[in-house]
């Protein structure tokens, strides 16, 4: 595979770029050109962070630093930049809804350490996987900026520095990079109806 620059979208519509070569560990995803020549995979879920997250769950030595290590690496190799990073979500069609508004809220929670929503993996029952595009909900929308002067791995300290900011951290790499809702249903509980109304409570639907 050719050098260059390749978009990488995850199954919420979430999305990175990365240069260079394609990742091994993307090889098996599904790689198409765009009408811009650029390299575009739809990921079916980053396996590091499946993994890290079921370790999570299952509160698997969750507590040792290597853990907090292989997460801490993990965060920077798919988001080396965090203030670009929210910054590429933007113009990301794929991105809109829910997701745009849990991208929001997310980097609220960087800047001020608190959010209308109290745990990331509320939003998974709100946000559909494989969402279409809308080149239209991308049109003057504005991305909340993290702390600012924050560098590439500022954002990160001042994520990690807010109370539960460490498991807020690992809840969100899985909403943003984790798997299909086909997969993740084995390993999250079923709500009931009301529940799911309760949790909509935590934001507003943005218009597209």
């Amino acid at each position: 595979m050719s050098s260059g620059q390749i978009h990488i979208y995850y199954p919420r519509g979430f999305r990175r770029l990365q240069h260079g070569d394609m990742p091994t560990n993307l090889q098996n995803d599904h790689s198409v050109l765009n009408a811009d020549g650029h390299q575009v995979v739809y990921s079916n879920g980053d396996a590091e962070v499946t993994e890290l997250y079921r370790r999570w769950r299952s509160s698997e030595d969750t507590a040792s630093w290597a853990y907090v290590e292989a997460v801490l690496t993990c965060a920077k190799r798919l988001m080396p930049d965090l203030p670009s990073f929210f910054y590429f979500q933007g113009k990301n069609a794929r991105l809109h809804g829910w997701g745009f508004d849990f991208l929001c809220e997310v980097i609220n929670y960087i800047t001020r350490g608190s959010s209308m929503m109290t745990q990331p993996l509320s939003a998974l029952e709100l946000l559909d996987d494989h969402p279409e595009r809308n080149a239209a909900a991308t049109h003057n929308r504005v991305v909340p900026q993290p702390p600012r002067n924050a560098g590439p791995n500022d954002a990160l300290v001042f994520w990690l520095m807010h109370r539960s900011g460490f498991e807020h951290l690992v809840e969100t790499l899985f909403v943003f990079f984790g798997p299909a809702r086909v997969e993740k249903e084995a390993e999250l509980p079923v709500r009931t109806l009301s529940e799911r109304r309760l949790t909509k409570g935590w934001m507003k639907i943005s218009s597209e």
